[in-house]
């Protein structure tokens, strides 16, 4: 028995290296999705996901990321210690960021990442939400004592050149609430300068 797929029109120049993941529901991808869906997101960046023809594609670029290096940022139950992101960049592209977080208590909840690129008088200009680790690794069992690296990306508007604010923090989907401890509810993380594209 043969089941024929037909897939919604992908991009035709992709960039090198970037891999969609396509999703069929079923007995045997509902096996195998988490296993592949944990590599590619230790590999590459989680980028834009979306469901065509009953069909959940997402993307996973592959973006070059400066080394992690030491940040500081407490959220009371997760700790940032490092981050990367280029702090340079044009506007349209999608940035990479690499957050590594200490886990300092049990986490009560599914939480969502959010990144936030923001203007100096604090409006939002881009951002992006989604579970850690490409949902692999949900926050409920994150361990005291882990430290947890998960890749991000986040899309930049074509439009939109100068010098911004990269802000990062946690949220639960369904309530919005977001995660708070001595240093507020969002870490900030530096400056992003945008070029003209």
């Amino acid at each position: 028995l043969a089941t024929r797929l037909v897939l919604p029109d992908l991009p035709p120049r992709l960039p090198q290296g970037d891999i969609w993941e396509v999703y069929i529901d079923s007995e045997e991808g509902r096996r195998i999705a988490p296993g592949v869906r944990a590599v590619l997101a230790q590999e590459r960046f989680p980028a834009e996901s979306e469901v065509l023809a009953g069909l959940r594609l997402t993307r996973f670029a592959a973006l070059p990321v400066p080394p992690v290096r030491a940040l500081a940022g407490d959220l009371g139950a997760v700790r940032l210690s490092g981050g990367a992101f280029p702090e340079t960049t044009r506007a349209g592209a999608l940035v990479p960021v690499v957050l590594e977080w200490q886990v300092v208590t049990p986490l009560p909840a599914e939480l969502s990442v959010f990144l936030h690129v923001v203007d100096g008088q604090g409006r939002i200009v881009a951002q992006r939400d989604a579970p850690p680790l490409a949902g692999t690794h949900p926050t409920t069992s994150w361990q005291p004592g882990e430290t947890v690296r998960d890749r991000q990306s986040i899309p930049l508007p074509a439009d939109r050149a100068g010098r911004f604010r990269l802000l990062a923090g946690f949220y639960q989907p369904a309530s919005g609430q977001r995660l708070a401890g001595p240093a507020g509810d969002s870490l900030e993380l530096g400056t992003l300068e945008v070029f003209a594209g």
